[in-house]
């Protein structure tokens, strides 16, 4: 069944926004996917800021410097 990642993302309140400056989600594969997130002083665990309930997916996390930009210099929530 297709989700949308945006729906994913915002259609849930994840305690990570809390922690966070920026989140980006990129689908990675089917069923796979990898959150990106710039932010200082976060827990080592931040796999439970995010909630996964009733998702099968596999989500992998990773802590960036600076969100990615779209060519025209924009910060997008999905990269490709």
């Amino acid at each position: 069944k297709k989700i949308n990642l945006t729906a994913l993302v915002f259609g849930r309140h994840h305690e990570l926004f809390n922690h966070v400056k920026y989140i980006q989600v990129k689908q990675i594969d089917v069923g796979k996917i990898a959150v990106y997130y710039v932010g200082d002083d976060l827990p080592t665990d931040v796999e439970k800021l995010f909630d996964s309930s009733n998702l099968d997916f596999e989500i992998t996390f990773e802590r960036i410097m600076k969100p990615f930009r779209t060519q025209s210099g924009k910060i997008s929530l999905l990269v490709k």
